[in-house]
């Protein structure tokens, strides 16, 4: 080699040392997934149906092509075969992009070339299935996997609507079944369309859909095994399996957990020292700046409101400075009522069925004020207005009018808007109560640190008993301020009240004056349901303030139903507050042909298959 070139070769294989991880990040940074799928099934009367279907690839890097490949068998264990025609595929303008097909090896093939860079890109997939759908002597079906378990890529969202040829007579002879993800929720639009719904699919994890209408709507292949019964017990069981495997994972982790229990207490043996001298520490801290004051003259039950404190912040003074609860929530919303902004009115809406008529309550909020314009109102009392007339409702205007159901619905359908609205409400809420004092600033200073201090030195060795102790005690140290701590304590003997008030035999004289605004602050505590059993002894009296934001009559015969509607709106909206952060492996996954959750079983109809690009 030439001498010229050997003082450049530690140069050379220092640039191909680091040129070699820096082309793998390269391939690596090469990536894509699904946010959007959405697709259309066509039922024929000839039995074949059609595929028209729309698929978002959000592409991380330089692509030139895509694939898509769908087995050919019917069904799981079956012999019989699909055949897949007019296929094509199409770019966001409807142009035809050029394409490969083959079929062979029990698979239908296909292969488009574009071209995308660090994009979002839409293709038009449309086809036809022929033999896909089974007629058996009593029933037809539709099973098939509209994602198949070789798709490596996650998908965001999938959206999947079947249209039968005509309508069936009635909604009983309709079954539809989804499988695979438990985020997925099934419907019947109406007799001839069915939807199909799954958000955060996993990669590898295949969305399947099946419908059985009855016999002679369409042709197909004619088969035997399954009856209307037959494939209700099947899916029954689906659910079983899901359900139990659902159980078998919180088994698991009920198990481990417990696990851990026992490995900190072994743990704490060695390392009883450093959380017992960190308690002696902490308590000197605590004698100091964290001790509760203390107030003799504090009545057991204190009848009064102990300020004109909206509830939100009362919750902020009561959890020494902590944000508020979901509940906060519902409570303001009453508070507001009682205050005059908004009127609640309890419909009878008469519902025709084909049984007859039927009674169905509906409970309308009113807008009274103009609340935009009101200096009275604190910002966030107008955010909640907010969120029930202009979000769940329209216009926000006086006059407006929105019903329980079109709030809760808001509620459930947009979880994510809410939980992000909810937040900087907490936020905005926790603020106002740090401007009022509710929390001497020395302690909770002296907290601040203790936990940072604590928390570093629990990790650094490795003490799991002294980080607990830290998050558990830590937050104690604060003190409220003895003009608030005074009033936190009329607080809670209001809140002993109000827990006691059904069991007093005489109602007290506040309660006539009051009593709306005990039904307010009985929301926050956690006590309302006491309070609404006892209304209708409060109302029945002479002296017992009419309630102005409660559209109707009160009278002998109307005060019951004044109190249920009450009761129900009260445990409507506490419900729906906090339903976004509940959930139950069985209600919410259950599936009964009628449309609802999917299940995890399954996998036995036809389709599925991958997709991939490069």
């Amino acid at each position: 080699m030439n001498r010229v070139y050997r003082p450049y070769l530690p140069l050379l294989f220092l640039f191909l040392l680091l040129a070699w991880p820096l082309a793998g990040l390269k391939a690596q940074n090469k990536n894509y997934y699904f946010p959007d799928l959405r697709a259309d099934l066509y039922v024929q009367k000839d039995g074949s149906f059609i595929v028209d279907e729309f698929l978002t690839f959000e592409f991380q890097g330089q692509f030139s092509w895509a694939s898509l490949w769908i087995p050919l068998r019917a069904r799981q264990n079956s012999s019989l075969e699909v055949m897949v025609q007019d296929f094509r595929v199409r770019d966001e303008q409807g142009q035809d992009l050029p394409l490969e097909t083959s079929a062979g090896g029990g698979r239908f093939q296909a292969r488009w070339r574009f071209s995308a860079r660090n994009e979002r890109r839409t293709f038009n997939i449309h086809y036809r299935i022929i033999n896909g759908i089974f007629n058996y002597p009593e029933i037809s079906e539709l099973y098939w996997q509209i994602i198949g378990s070789e798709v490596d890529r996650p998908t965001a969202r999938a959206v999947v609507t079947v249209h039968l040829p005509e309508p069936v007579a009635s909604r009983e002879q309709l079954l539809i079944y989804g499988h695979g993800p438990l985020s997925g929720r099934s419907e019947i639009l109406d007799l001839q369309t069915l939807r199909f719904e799954a958000s955060n699919i996993a990669s590898r994890q295949f969305m399947e859909i099946r419908v059985v209408w009855p016999a002679g709507l369409v042709a197909g292949v004619k088969a035997t095994g399954y009856t209307l019964e037959t494939i209700k017990e099947e899916e029954a069981r689906f659910v079983e399996e899901t359900i139990a495997r659902v159980r078998q994972a919180q088994d698991r982790e009920a198990r481990r957990v417990e696990f851990l229990k026992k490995l900190g207490l072994a743990w704490v043996i060695w390392q009883i020292l450093g959380p017992i001298l960190w308690l002696v520490i902490y308590f000197h801290f605590w004698k100091r700046v964290g001790r509760d004051y203390r107030f003799d003259d504090i009545p057991e039950y204190f009848r009064e409101l102990p300020s004109d404190l909206p509830p939100a912040l009362v919750q902020v003074l009561r959890r020494e400075g902590e944000k508020p609860l979901p509940v906060a929530f519902t409570a303001t919303i009453f508070d507001l009522a009682t205050r005059g902004y908004l009127a609640i009115e309890d419909k009878k809406m008469e519902k025709k069925t084909l049984l007859g008529s039927k009674t169905n309550e509906l409970t309308i909020f009113e807008l009274k004020k103009n609340y935009r314009e009101d200096n009275s109102l604190r910002s966030w009392e107008k955010s909640v207005l907010d969120v029930v007339f202009d979000r769940a409702g329209e216009l926000g205007q006086p006059g407006s009018r929105v019903s329980l159901d079109e709030l809760v619905s808001y509620l459930k359908k947009h979880p994510v808007e809410y939980q992000v609205w909810f937040r900087e409400w907490q936020k905005e809420i926790q603020q106002e109560g740090r401007k009022l004092g509710f929390v001497e600033p020395e302690s909770r200073r002296l907290s601040q640190i203790v936990m940072i201090i604590s928390l570093i030195v629990a990790s650094l060795t490795f003490s799991p008993v002294m980080f607990i102790m830290t998050l558990v005690l830590g937050p104690k140290l604060k003190r409220r301020r003895r003009d608030w701590a005074r009033e936190n304590e009329l607080w809670k003997a209001l809140d002993r009240f109000l827990d006691d008030f059904s069991e007093f035999k005489e109602i007290p004289a506040e309660a006539y004056r009051l009593w709306d605004k005990y039904l307010v602050f009985g929301i926050l505590f956690g006590n309302a349901r006491k309070l609404v059993k006892m209304l209708p002894r409060v109302l029945e009296g002479e002296q017992a303030v009419s309630p102005a934001w409660v559209v109707g009559a009160y009278g002998a015969a109307g005060i019951s139903h004044q109190v249920e509607a009450i009761s129900a709106t009260i445990s409507s909206i506490e419900r729906a507050a906090t339903a976004i952060s509940q959930a139950s492996a069985h209600a919410a996954h259950y599936s009964s042909g009628s449309g609802g959750g999917f299940s995890g079983g399954g996998g036995g109809g036809g389709g599925g298959g991958g997709v991939s690009a490069g």
